[in-house]
């Protein structure tokens, strides 16, 4: 699992009954690019922390014939660049971003 590190806490108080985390799952393909863009948003304007999950599923990584199209360890590499990408565009607009990416079956992560 990979965590980075959240920055300290900005001067702006969580409003009182607000919403105060927002969760967004995505595989970080150009596809949920525009997810991504509205969570950040959404956070910014709520001033809520953003925690984005992203899970590796092994199997799905397979070929007919049991070979692997991709390393597990390959994947989790390029979503780690992707997940530096978004938290720092999160980060620089203000936003409190942090960023898990997890192995194994998206159903039961």
């Amino acid at each position: 699992m990979s965590v980075l590190p959240m920055p300290p806490p900005s001067p702006i108080p969580y409003p009182t009954g607000g919403i105060r985390r927002i969760l967004l799952a995505t595989d970080l393909s150009p596809a949920s690019e525009g997810a991504a863009l509205q969570a950040l948003d959404l956070a910014h304007d709520l001033c809520a922390d953003l925690l984005i999950v992203s899970v590796i599923d092994p199997g799905s990584l397979r070929l007919p014939g049991g070979r692997f199209g991709a390393r597990v360890d390959q994947v989790r590499s390029n979503r780690e660049t992707a997940a530096q990408d978004l938290v720092s565009r999160g980060r620089s607009a203000g936003v409190r971003v942090s960023f898990l990416i997890w192995e194994g079956d998206p159903g039961e992560a």
